[in-house]
């Protein structure tokens, strides 16, 4: 499931993209299907008038209690910014007790999202 929302900051209003993988046995509801799995996939996709595009590409195990992140850009982050996403996210996983791990990839394929309102499609990387 593909979605565009609203991104406010100061007075200019910039899209965000937001794709969370449903599995394909699961009701539009929301509720499980007979198939259900814990592991649920997203991907929120920003354009950074700086940093450029930006991609945080998490998957989230509800069984184990795991929260995986790769943050994936075209350049490098500086030191300075990965060291900040790091601890942001290990004071989180801290405070909620979930484990996981946070990643960075640069330079790499980004992955393709399907367009807003295009229900059925899968991630591609």
């Amino acid at each position: 499931q593909a979605v565009t929302l609203p991104f406010a900051h100061g007075a200019q209003v910039d899209p965000v993209r937001l794709y969370v993988h449903r599995p394909p046995d699961e009701a539009e509801d929301g509720r499980p299907g007979q198939g259900d799995g814990p592991d649920r996939r997203f991907v929120v996709e920003v354009e950074m008038s700086r940093l450029g595009r930006i991609q945080f590409d998490g998957l989230v195990t509800r069984e184990a209690k795991r929260f995986d992140l790769i943050v994936r850009t075209a350049l490098p982050l500086s030191p300075e910014i990965r060291q900040d996403i790091a601890g942001i996210f290990a004071e989180c996983a801290q405070l909620t007790g979930i484990k996981g791990s946070v990643g960075f990839q640069a330079g790499r394929g980004f992955v393709d999202l399907p367009p807003a309102g295009g229900g059925g499609t899968r991630l591609s990387v």
